[in-house]
This record gives C-alpha cells, sequence and structure tokens, in this order.
C-alpha cells in the first residue's frame, strides 16, 4: 500500500527564503491556536452559566421537596474538559511563539511582546497544561513527571470562585482570559504593521 510522506524538507540554499517559509507557516499554527483558546473561551463561559443554572434549579427543586431532572454533573465534566483543551491552545501558542522568536530574534517589537507574556504562557504549559497531560507520569503518586513534589497531591482539579486549581497550583480564569485577549491584541498590531505574510493574526 502506497503512504504519503508528510515530512517537509527545506531544500532551498536561500536562508532567508527558507526563514519565510517557516515564518508562514508558524504564522498559520500561531492564528489556528489562537482562534482554537478564543472557542475554548467561549465554551468555558458558557459551561459555567449552563452548571450554576443546573445547580440552581436542583437546590430550588430540592427545597420544594422534588428533584430536579437536569444532570448538573456533565456540564461540570464539559467545564473542566474545555478548560483542559484551552490550556493545551495556551501551550501550543507558547510553543509557536518561541520558535518565531528564534527566527525573529532581531524583531524589538515582537521580542518585546515574547517578554511581556511569557512568563504567564509558560507557567500555564508547564505546570497546568503539563501535569493534565502527563497524569500517569507522576501525578497520581504524587509528584509531577520530573520528581518534583506535588503542593496537594489531593487536588485533582476544583473551580472556587473563578480559581483553578490543580494540586494546589492556581490561576484565575477572568485574569487568564484577559491576558490571553491583551496578547492577541499586541500580535495583531505586530503583524499587521511589521509584516507581510501569507497569514495575519485575526
Amino acid at each position: 500500500m502506497d503512504t504519503i510522506d508528510s515530512r517537509v524538507t527545506w531544500t532551498s540554499s536561500n536562508k532567508k527564503t527558507v526563514n519565510d517559509i517557516k515564518e508562514s507557516i508558524l504564522f498559520m499554527f500561531l492564528n489556528n491556536w489562537i482562534n482554537g483558546a478564543s472557542i475554548q473561551i467561549e465554551r468555558i463561559n458558557t459551561d459555567q452559566t449552563k452548571l450554576k443554572n443546573a445547580i440552581k434549579e436542583l437546590s430550588d427543586s430540592l427545597k420544594k421537596g422534588g428533584r430536579s431532572k437536569k444532570d448538573w454533573s456533565k456540564h461540570q465534566k464539559r467545564l473542566f474538559l474545555d478548560i483542559h483543551f484551552f490550556l493545551v491552545a495556551i501551550a501550543n501558542i507558547s510553543k509557536v511563539m518561541e520558535s518565531l522568536k528564534k527566527i525573529k530574534s532581531r524583531d524589538p517589537k515582537f521580542g518585546a511582546i515574547y517578554k511581556k507574556y511569557n512568563t504567564d504562557l509558560k507557567r500555564l504549559r508547564s505546570i497546568f497544561r503539563n501535569i493534565l497531560e502527563h497524569m500517569t507520569d507522576g501525578p497520581i503518586h504524587g509528584h509531577d513527571k520530573k520528581g518534583n513534589a506535588l503542593k496537594n497531591p489531593g487536588d485533582f482539579g476544583n473551580l472556587n470562585n473563578n480559581n483553578y486549581s490543580l494540586f494546589g497550583e492556581t490561576f484565575n480564569l477572568p485574569a487568564t482570559f484577559k491576558m490571553f485577549e491583551a496578547l492577541t491584541k499586541d500580535l495583531k498590531g505586530w503583524s499587521d504593521k511589521e509584516v507581510e505574510k501569507f497569514y495575519k493574526i485575526k
């Protein structure tokens, strides 16, 4: 059976041309993951509203001596899964920006954007996303995949007053969404003004 080799080989001897191609592809990836994170934020907000409504309906029903037929647990499960995939999108944005930084090393405006958001992005990526993606590699045994002890081994994911916690580490959802919106705005302003590529941040 014939197979298709999906690997890309850079054959051009012109380094600038190769970097231009790589940059265009990275812009495509960045745009895709930014769109993905935006979709997840919308889903998370919807999940929270549906969960609150379902819990209120259950509470009101219990007060009246009845039982709610609405299953609030499915909204809870969906909420935590959507937070997980939001973190996956953020982790990929962080990785793409690291790759772009190598190509745009002499671009002070991109360098400033990278420096401004790198700490927040890497924390979300290296702590929360990595723990969720490698749950069986250590967290269920009380340590991360590198062997470092977890702050709270019994915390497998909680949400309290919009503060998401995982094994003792926390981040605030609205503050993180606000950071992401500011990052998107800064990247869009930089890409529209500084480069002419096939893909620009939408």
